[in-house]
């Protein structure tokens, strides 16, 4: 059997699996496949793009169900909207849908986060908005009811993934897209020798935070998963358990 290394680079968290594989390289692990696969690319997506040192504007906009079909477009208006209060022509969003399992709900509630930092959220308008009528002045943009957060990246990444993996088994929204986004990077993935310079160029195993499990995967057997943090920013074991299934 061929051992086989997989690197997954996201921002200021690293991964690393080891394992075994009788063939070929495996070009995905089960814990990337089906519903876990989409949970485990959401993690990743949240940690390439928004878990940083930056305080970052988070919206939770309300939709009416019978107007989600439009969520898109709505939404595309809305970041639109930002570019303006920012004063930038590129914005990197992801937006995530929450829904209760009531099916008497009548709304839907789509949580946003995007690349602008809450103190620069309307910078653009040079003055003319005051703090506390901020948030009158964004629901006014959606034309329904919303608020505005700021999250430590331990509550970005524990909400945004609650809420997912929710709308994953919803259905309310069963036939309608559960997440949006936009300009998003994607996590870098190396394999192999590749991954073993990546590791040794950048001295991690003794520079970066390091936690490690093994775990058990569908494919590819026993899996050794090395997680390297390299700032305090990255995800952490203090607050929920980056060795479940959506790793």
């Amino acid at each position: 059997m061929k051992q086989q290394t997989k690197l997954v680079h996201c921002g200021s968290t690293i991964f690393v699996y080891d394992f075994h594989s009788r063939g070929n390289k495996t070009k995905e692990l089960g814990l990337e496949q089906g519903v876990n696969g989409s949970i485990t690319h959401m993690k990743r997506l949240l940690l390439t793009n928004f878990v940083d040192d930056r305080l970052l504007a988070t919206f939770r906009l309300r939709i009416p169900l019978n107007e989600y079909e439009q969520a898109q477009e709505r939404l595309n208006l809305f970041v639109k909207h930002l570019k303006k209060t920012y004063s930038h022509r590129h914005i990197k969003y992801l937006a995530v849908t929450e829904t209760s399992f009531d099916k008497h709900q009548e709304y839907a509630f789509i949580h946003l986060i995007a690349d602008i930092e809450i103190d620069k959220l309307t910078i653009a308008l040079n003055g003319d908005i005051f703090e506390e009528t901020e948030e009158d002045y964004f629901k006014n943009l959606w034309k329904d009811e919303l608020c505005i957060s700021v999250f430590s990246s331990e509550e970005l990444l524990d909400t945004f993934i609650s809420v997912y993996t929710k709308s994953l088994t919803s259905k309310i929204l069963r036939q309608y897209p559960k997440s949006f986004h936009a300009a998003l990077k994607q996590p870098l993935v190396l394999w192999n020798e590749e991954a073993e310079l990546f590791i040794k160029n950048h001295n991690l195993i003794n520079d970066a935070q390091h936690l490690s499990d093994e775990i058990y995967d569908e494919l590819a057997g026993f899996v050794n998963v090395n997680e390297y943090s390299l700032s305090n920013t990255s995800s952490s074991t203090r607050d929920f358990n980056i060795f479940s299934s959506w790793n």
